[in-house]
């Protein structure tokens, strides 16, 4: 792993820390951290935060050991979501700490101050911790530093720091760590933030699929209800050419229903896979055109490298797209489509467009029906893209096709 900024050797160990030529102390390396400030903005998930922390971090300060602990506020405890270099089994034992365990990391998290014991040897401070000091981590442990992460008063977790020689913790030195630590916490918080709303997103999702199945099958089985009743009627009245054109209706209304099930359960698929924007499309796109006759065609345009898009903004995507080519399939009697994609770098930007030469629509007349059909494609499409803050346009005139436009900033 390269990081930028001189490397001097100490005691055999090479560090990221600078002599000053006025006064001999430590100074950090101020491009060390940017370094590692710039790899913690690219970080997707805490994880990957964790990971930036534990090995960059630790080598920057020249730590031989450290973890990263997360502040469960539901249960007031305190979760070791990462460490390097601690043995394995004090790692297990420690996962999960209440607050009152009297140890430096829980004390600086309950505290909001930082706790920094340079020689455990000769720190009387040291003898308040007889769990740390009886649980050795490294061997040997010379002086540890335990720094809890806080953003506006809100409590994320803390970092811990252990090290093979004494410390001289210089305010310098100090304001380094902290700077530091403030800056893992800040992309901690932000993980935290992101993985809450997917969470969130996935059960709205879970949500919206259950109220769609159940809405498009309570409609079908109502619709059975009514088509029973009615081959009944004809069959007591013998008029078995009406009965046979009523059950060859009930016959593709049980088709339907399938295949409406079927694209749930294929969407379902095709977001436990995890794939990209593109390669989801592309697979829906070819998906799609197996089953009607028509050529549809998906074009992809990038200016840069392609967004990875969270789980709700492609789910939500996806259903829009599944929704305009749901409705190609059962009204635009098109025989040609294309689905475009395209990513604007610079724009920070996503805009679909979905064409086709079918029959096309009277937009003023579907409108006026939506008012009062809550479950109406348009509604469905037009509430989706509510829920990422896109701008969905339709253009279509009867006779010209159906052009669909979204335009999603990220």
């Amino acid at each position: 792993m390269e990081f930028a900024g001189s490397f001097t050797q100490v005691d055999g160990i090479p560090t990221l820390f600078e002599k000053s030529s006025t006064d001999g102390a430590t100074s950090p390396d101020w491009k060390s951290f940017f370094s590692l400030k710039a790899a913690l903005a690219r970080t997707f998930n805490a994880q990957e935060v964790v990971e930036v922390i534990l090995h960059q971090g630790l080598e920057i300060l020249n730590a031989q050991a450290g973890l990263v602990a997360r502040f469960m506020v539901e249960s007031e405890e305190v979760e070791i979501i990462g460490s390097l270099g601690y043995a394995k089994e004090l790692v297990k034992d420690w996962k999960h700490l209440s607050l009152q365990t009297r140890i430096p990391l829980t004390e600086a998290i309950l505290s909001g101050q930082s706790v920094w014991l340079e020689n455990l040897e000769t720190s009387s401070t040291a003898e308040n911790y007889p769990l740390m000091i009886s649980s050795q981590t490294i061997n040997p442990t010379a002086a540890v530093a335990w720094v809890p992460f806080i953003i506006d008063r809100k409590k994320i977790g803390g970092l811990a720091l252990s090290f093979s020689t004494p410390q001289t913790f210089t305010l310098q030195l100090k304001e380094f760590i902290l700077t530091l630590s403030q800056q893992c916490a800040i992309a901690l918080d932000r993980a935290f933030y992101q993985e809450e709303r997917e969470r969130l997103a996935g059960i709205e999702e879970r949500n919206l699929l259950a109220s769609d199945l159940h809405d498009g099958l309570a409609q079908t089985i109502n619709l059975f209800g009514l088509k029973i009743q009615m081959l009944r009627q004809l069959y007591g009245s013998g008029n078995l050419e009406a009965l046979g054109i009523e059950l060859e209706q009930l016959n593709k209304i049980a088709q339907a229903a399938r295949q409406d099930v079927r694209e749930v359960l294929y969407g379902l698929r095709l977001h436990e896979e995890n794939l990209s924007l593109p390669e989801v499309l592309a697979d829906r796109v070819h998906h799609c055109a197996e089953q009607c006759n028509c050529n549809i065609r998906l074009v992809v345009k990038d200016t840069g490298s392609w967004p990875n898009l969270n789980i709700m903004v492609q789910t939500q995507l996806l259903r829009i797209v599944q929704e305009a080519l749901s409705n190609l399939q059962k009204y635009a009697q098109a025989s040609e489509a294309q689905v475009e994609v395209e990513f604007l770098e610079d724009a920070s930007q996503i805009n679909l467009k979905i064409r086709d030469n079918g029959v096309g629509f009277d937009l003023k007349a579907v409108r006026s029906r939506a008012k009062t059909e809550v479950h109406l494609g348009l509604n469905i499409m037009a509430e989706r893209a509510a829920r990422l803050g896109a701008e969905l346009r339709i253009e279509t005139e009867p006779g010209k096709g159906t052009a669909i436009f979204l335009d999603l900033p990220l």
